[in-house]
Order: C-alpha cells, then sequence, then structure tokens
C-alpha cells in the first residue's frame, strides 16, 4: 500500500510517499511558483517516482478546504479532491496544512521540537493549539482522547483583525504605519515582518535578508513581543492545557534569533484583563516534514 502525502504552502511544497512512515528517498521539496498548478506538480513529482500505483493521497494546503475543494490562500493553486482522484486513480484526502500539524502532534519523535516554556503545571484537558508563521498564518485547536485519532477545530486565524491591545503597542512604535497591519496575517507572516522591520528601520527586505541588516534583531524583538500577546488570546480562546506548538519559517527564525525567551516572557505574563495564567508548555516544531507525518495519521485515523 503506497500513500501520496504532500505539504503544500504558499511558497514551498514538500512531497513523500509512505505507508506507516513516511518512506526514505522519497521526499522531493518544490518551490510552487516552477510549476503551473497543481496538477503539474503531481505529475512532476510522480513521474520522478516511476508513477507507482497508489492506496491514497493525503494532501495538506494553506487554505481552507470545504466540499473536498480548496484554494490556496497564498499561491493561486487549487485542489478538488474528486478531480485529482480520478487523475491519481486513488481516494484523495485535502486537509488544511495546520490541520496536519494538529495530527502531526502525537507522533512527534525526540527532535522533532523544542520546548520554549515548560509546562507550570500537570493539568491536562487533552487539548492543544498549533499556530503556523510562515507565508501566511493560521491557527488549529486539536482535541486527543485516549484510544481515538486527533480531533482538530479548523481555523481561517490570520483573516482575523489585530487585536486591540497589539495594535496600540505596535501604533505607538510605528504611529501611522499602523494602517499597513489590519490583519494578525498582515503582522505576523514573513511579509508582515518585513514591512514591519521597513516602518522601523527603512529598508524593503525580504524575511530571509532582514539578518543580514544589523537592526534586525530590534525588529525581531518587537515582534517576538506582540507574538506573546496574540498568544496570550489564543490560550484564552482554546485552554490548551496540552501545551501550544509553534510551527513555520518565522517561527523557527526567531528562535535561532534567540527571541525564544522574549516570547515566552510575554505570553506567561499576568493577564491584563484577569485572566487565567499561561503556564501551559510552549514549543517549537522544528521537524519541516511534521506535516506529511500527520497526513499520514490523518489518512490511516492514527
Amino acid at each position: 500500500m503506497t500513500i501520496l502525502v504532500a505539504d503544500i504552502g504558499g511558497t514551498n511544497a514538500r512531497l513523500a510517499l509512505g505507508q506507516h512512515r513516511l518512506r526514505p528517498g522519497t521526499l522531493m521539496r518544490l518551490r510552487i511558483a516552477d510549476h503551473a498548478g497543481l496538477d503539474v506538480a503531481l505529475d512532476h513529482y510522480l513521474a520522478a517516482q516511476g508513477n507507482p500505483p497508489l492506496s491514497g493521497a493525503c494532501l495538506a494546503v494553506a487554505g481552507p478546504v470545504s466540499g473536498g475543494q480548496a484554494r490556496l490562500t497564498n499561491s493561486g493553486w487549487t485542489a478538488d479532491a474528486a478531480r485529482l482522484s480520478a487523475r491519481l486513480g486513488a481516494p484523495v484526502t485535502l486537509l488544511n496544512d495546520l490541520a496536519a500539524l494538529g495530527h502531526a502532534l502525537p507522533h512527534l519523535g525526540p527532535g522533532a521540537s523544542h520546548l520554549l516554556q515548560p509546562a507550570r503545571t500537570s493539568q491536562s484537558n487533552g487539548q492543544s493549539v498549533v499556530l503556523g508563521l510562515g507565508t501566511g498564518v493560521n491557527v488549529a485547536a486539536v482535541i486527543q482522547r485516549p484510544g481515538q485519532p486527533a480531533a482538530i477545530l479548523a481555523a481561517e486565524a490570520g483573516h482575523l483583525a489585530l487585536p486591540h491591545r497589539i495594535a496600540q503597542q505596535l501604533s505607538a512604535r510605528i504611529g501611522a504605519n499602523l494602517a499597513d497591519f489590519p490583519t494578525t496575517e498582515d503582522l505576523f507572516s514573513g511579509r508582515g515582518l518585513s514591512r514591519l522591520h521597513q516602518c522601523l528601520h527603512g529598508p524593503a527586505l525580504p524575511p530571509e535578508a532582514l539578518a543580514a541588516d544589523p537592526r534586525y534583531h530590534d525588529t525581531f524583538a518587537l515582534y517576538a513581543h506582540l507574538l506573546g500577546l496574540w498568544l496570550q488570546d489564543i490560550a484564552l480562546i482554546t485552554l490548551p492545557q496540552n501545551g501550544i506548538w509553534l510551527a513555520g519559517s518565522v517561527a523557527q527564525a526567531l528562535v535561532r534569533a534567540g527571541l525564544g525567551p522574549t516570547i515566552a516572557t510575554t505570553f506567561s505574563a499576568p493577564n491584563p484583563n484577569k485572566g487565567p495564567p499561561c503556564d501551559m508548555a510552549l514549543h517549537l516544531i522544528t521537524d519541516d516534514l511534521a506535516a506529511l507525518t500527520g497526513c499520514l495519521a490523518a489518512i490511516q485515523g492514527a
């Protein structure tokens, strides 16, 4: 039984074959911009693998999924499960990419994540949340019950308006440029981080080039503080006593730059609205293939 799994983001896609686990030697990374659409990318990948017969496919996409169809938010690609199933000759499941990470949580092995803040209580309610920070931004709440597959509550949190207290603190630093950040995705995505740096320090740099500017640490520090505030809000909405898991290229860049403690300190500070303490564990998912593992778990009901 061979299963095709894919993690299709706004900038890059990862594809692999698997069964109970990912099959070594089958991983391929593709740039979205290099392919005209999802069909073309899948054809390219499967041809490179010798066009193996498939028993199923599970594709995680960076966009909302409804009725077996999806439009990727930041790339323009579309996906239709029924059409893809006919093309591949096997059933196709479409998942939001954050939902795939949610399915991966029970299966993350040693070295797949980095602890930013340990839990300060032994309480557990089976609830976790994953926050993706990359080309786009989204959140998925995860419910785990003994002996049952993970249940994922899908969302499109990147389109939420910027919370008031975050907007206030951001306005104090960038003034009228606050209008450039109407939503959480406009601030916390990769392009948002670049725009924030431009508002603070002038040069327009892509996210991957920010570290070349000696003033980048000030931008990262402000971003990390504001992210900690948003994590407090997310924790109040989802009460994830089993932990919060950050994922994505921007989250990894912050931690590499040494801003993990800033995120954790702001997150665990007393809530000004007298909410419960944010004493749950805070993690960073470091395994770039976690969404593929989640696709396998989802299609197999694990």
